[in-house]
């Protein structure tokens, strides 16, 4: 593909981190270029700007050719500092080398206009509305301070947005609420948090990847060159010779583990693409089409693709052919051999090619309002693991087997820069300027493509030391990791960084998230969090959900799974094997179901919740398993007790599929789900002796293997018969599901139930009767997904706090849009979540069993 002409302004403005004395913004820029902040009291035209309160000025860093950024911070005198709860807009002046400087109201950021859609085929080819950033035209962006009064506090949280995910994208609806408050400054949003895969890096549409692949080599001035993950060959990141639908192989021949990695981000000019199209929808690249004139497609289906191709652009790519000469046969995924799991692997890609692209122009249309949102809220971001791939870090083998791989490790260097420079880079500002660590990491990141690279490797010394930096390098630990603490007048924030400083205990069972002294950084023991505050953790893995598919329906997915593979023939296994890269064709049952929950690890588990009850309130917010949840956590033990209350937000843009996501979706289920096994306890000892229980010849062999391991961890329901415990717990815990308790005339329409009239005449008519529950049954039918417990549908968690007679209570507002929506309806606030964030003693116990 052609190199497009491209805007001065790439990626922002992103308002990042604010405190009373710092505000900063980040910013991508195609030029080299000098950026000045300005700071103004209130709402602003800027056309008629008042006098500044304060200026920052920054240059912009080389991190490509055609890739400039910048975090710009004011900086401000103790007297001057920001007030509490009150708004403040700015302005950005973007001077590019030997250009004329330009506001945002010169980049025309300021005004509502359109730009073209794709193809000539409705509704791709309607036009994109872009939205003037400043939520009305030629106002500056602004944003709130948090507030002085823990109940006028309000935090965003969102997670997983997948730009090919199923549902409608949820990101929007933040921005749609904060569109309704025409500028009022209650109930306005003062933090935004993004818990985790911003970007999906390893399941990419291939539809999109060629043009990630073309504007990646623009970014970076050249086409990059990686090391073969077998042998001593490179290969150019291009669409030639790793062709977009042909990369499962490749990755899997690394050691990763993801079956969705077909299209999967490999370059570092791709990852920055791919920031470049979820934040910025002027950036999108022309979406490819699939060869219709490949061999063994069915008649429907070739002229299905025919269509496309006949709507689509003319300079479209084309995709899912017969790879040219170029492409090594030994690399790449063969799914061209004519075998019966290659004839599977292409006909899946084909029959989802199409709606996949639908799926992607949904998206496209969302990203201004995600501009918009975040050039408005003070955002921070945490990596999960689709930043960089599915498995990143998931096992020690799967780290080992990864990073030994010059494949692998290349793979991961790019995605945990790219993540750095997007990400990490505005979460704490100071720490990457002033850090030596942190600033080594930075440097190094920033000379991997250096001015008059114009191809091939990155250069040899900075990659090595982002290596090392990044523990990537053989006998090598990260020399830092991402978590980091943001105060407010009336709460403090401590962001986990649970994928870089991991526990292994075993080759390739589930970590412990955070080593001991992780913890010890991340979550200090003393903590200094004023009496009446709340403590506020960001998880990108939830630290509570649902029994049943926690501790119950995982295991047992995953061991039915494993099984299930094992009945395939080994011909069969070996034949998929080939097409995949994947060991036996396939990842196994604990790599397919994810299985690195907090809870997986129980010793860890166990040592963080310990941690948290050292604070009486603390709220969790979560993401990453594809569901919005509520629970409450009592934890007593060593004289004190604490209440932990997790809300969870997720999935921004990734719904469930098919008959999953309709039977996830019927009100009594979702809500059924969440209580399965509520409220549950917990008792645990820290030492097996002396013996907790006596006579336990009744008992099953893996009640009695729990009672000899450390620390032991019982609950009534491992038990067949009641046993009194021969000594205390040192801790216990208690846990239940929160529900939408409101009144259905206090949910929104969409969210209500109907029910039948009672002013229908004595004698109606049998017709008329039948009629009405028709209605009732149609109604219900529309309602089905907007449950009061888990959400299954994609979904935005708005929280907010009120102080009552009985304490200090956290709600959770979870928008979201139901599958079949009226004509202009928008995103409402389907459940609600309200708990207590008072501590509340669990009753001590002196047995244990059922009927306890």
């Amino acid at each position: 593909m052609a190199n497009v002409d491209l805007p001065l302004v790439l990626i922002g403005p992103v308002v990042r981190r604010v405190e009373p004395r710092d505000v900063s913004v980040f910013v991508v820029t195609s030029q080299p270029a000098s950026i000045r902040l300005s700071l103004f009291d209130g709402i602003v035209d800027a056309n008629a700007p008042p006098t500044e309160l304060a200026v920052g000025d920054a240059n912009t860093t080389r991190f490509g050719a055609a890739f400039h950024a910048a975090v710009v911070t004011v900086h401000l005198a103790d007297a001057a500092a920001l007030q509490p709860g009150h708004r403040y807009s700015y302005d950005l002046r973007i001077s590019p080398d030997g250009g004329t400087a330009q506001t945002l109201e010169d980049l025309n950021l300021l005004r509502d206009r359109t730009v073209p859609g794709y193809g000539t085929v409705a509704p791709a080819s309607a036009p994109v509305e872009i939205n003037a950033i400043g939520y009305a035209e030629h106002q500056l962006p602004s944003f709130v301070t948090c507030p002085a009064d823990l109940d006028e506090l309000v935090i965003a949280h969102a997670s997983c947005r997948k730009p090919h995910g199923e549902g409608t994208p949820a990101l929007q609806y933040l921005d749609d609420y904060i569109d309704g408050l025409q500028g009022a400054t209650a109930g306005y949003p003062h933090q935004l948090f993004l818990t985790g895969d911003q970007i999906y890096a390893d399941d990419v549409a291939a539809a999109l990847l060629p043009g990630l692949t073309a504007l990646g080599v623009q970014l970076i001035g050249g086409i990059e060159t990686v090391p073969a993950p077998r042998g001593n060959a490179t290969l150019n990141v291009d669409s030639t010779v790793l062709p977009a639908g042909f990369r499962q192989k490749v990755t899997a021949s690394a050691g990763f583990t993801s079956e969705e990695a077909a299209s999967h981000l490999i370059g570092f000019g791709e990852y920055l693409a791919m920031y470049c199209a979820a934040w910025n929808a002027e950036l999108w690249p022309v979406l490819a089409v699939a060869d219709a004139n490949a061999p063994g497609i069915p008649t429907n289906q070739r002229t299905d693709l025919q269509n496309d191709k006949n709507g689509s652009p003319s300079d479209a790519p084309i995709v899912l052919g017969q790879p040219g000469p170029e492409a090594p046969a030994d690399t790449i995924t063969p799914l061209y051999s004519g075998s019966a799991a290659a004839d599977d692997a292409l006909h899946d890609a084909r029959e989802e090619f199409l709606h996949a692209k639908e799926l992607l122009d949904d998206f496209r249309r969302e990203v201004p309002k995600v501009r918009r949102l975040l050039a408005n809220v003070p955002t921070y971001l945490i990596c999960d693991d689709h930043e960089v791939t599915d498995d990143w870090f998931m096992t020690a083998g799967i780290r080992a087997t990864t990073t030994a791989n010059p494949f692998g490790r290349t793979l991961l260097r790019n995605g945990i820069a790219a993540y750095v420079v997007c990400q990490a880079w505005g979460d704490n500002p100071q720490t990457w300027a002033e850090d030596q660590n942190h600033r080594n990491l930075f440097s190094a990141i920033a000379a991997m493509f250096p001015s008059g690279w114009t191809g091939g490797p990155p250069a040899t010394t900075p990659a090595n030391t982002v290596d090392q930096a990044l523990g990537l390098s053989s006998g090598t630990q990260s020399a830092l990791d991402f978590s980091f603490t943001i105060d407010g007048p009336s709460h403090r924030v401590r962001v986990l960084d649970t994928r870089t400083r991991r526990q292994y205990t075993s080759q390739s069972g589930p970590p412990a998230l955070l080593s001991p002294e992780a913890l010890d950084h991340q979550l200090p023991r003393q903590d200094d969090l004023p009496e009446g505050q709340v403590l506020v953790v960001i998880s990108p893995a939830p630290i509570f959900g649902p029994a049943v598919m926690n501790e119950i329906g995982g295991a047992i997915a995953a061991t039915a799974y494993d099984l299930f593979a094992l009945t395939r023939e080994a011909t069969e296994r070996a034949a998929r094997q080939d097409v995949t890269g994947l060991p036996n064709g396939r990842p196994t049952g604990s790599q397919f179901f994810d299985a690195e929950h907090w809870g997986a690890h129980p010793t860890g588990y166990e040592r963080l919740l310990e941690r948290l009850s050292s604070h009486p309130r603390v709220v969790v917010l979560g993401g990453d398993v594809h569901y919005g949840g509520a629970f409450a956590m009592d934890w007593t033990g060593q004289g004190r007790t604490s209440r932990l209350v997790h809300l969870t937000s997720s999935a921004a843009r990734n719904g469930w599929k098919d008959v999953v996501r309709n039977l996830m979706l019927l009100n009594g289920m979702s809500t059924g789900l969440q209580q399965i096994g509520m409220p549950m306890t917990r008792l645990g000892w820290t030492e097996t002796l002396p013996e907790v229980v006596s006579d336990l010849a009744t008992e099953p062999p893996l009640t009695r293997i729990r009672l000899q391991t450390a620390p032991v961890l019982l609950s009534d329901e491992f038990f067949r018969e009641p046993h009194d415990l021969n000594r205390s717990p040192d801790w216990s815990w208690r846990a239940q599901a929160i529900v939408d308790e409101r009144p259905p005339a206090e949910r929104p329409p969409a969210a209500r139930v109907a029910t039948p009239a009672d002013d229908l005449p004595a004698d109606a008519s049998a017709v008329r009767r039948y009629g009405d529950a028709a209605a009732m049954h149609s109604q219900a039918l529309g309602t089905a997904a907007v449950a009061r417990g888990l959400q299954f549908l994609n979904n935005a968690g708005l929280v907010t706090f009120a102080t009552g007679a009985d304490g200090i209570h956290v709600r959770q507002a979870l928008y979201s849009l139901r599958l079949r929506p009226d004509p202009n309806e928008q995103g409402a606030a389907y459940v609600l979540y309200d708990a207590r964030v008072e501590p509340d003693p669990v009753p001590a116990h002196t047995r244990v069993g059922p009927g306890v």
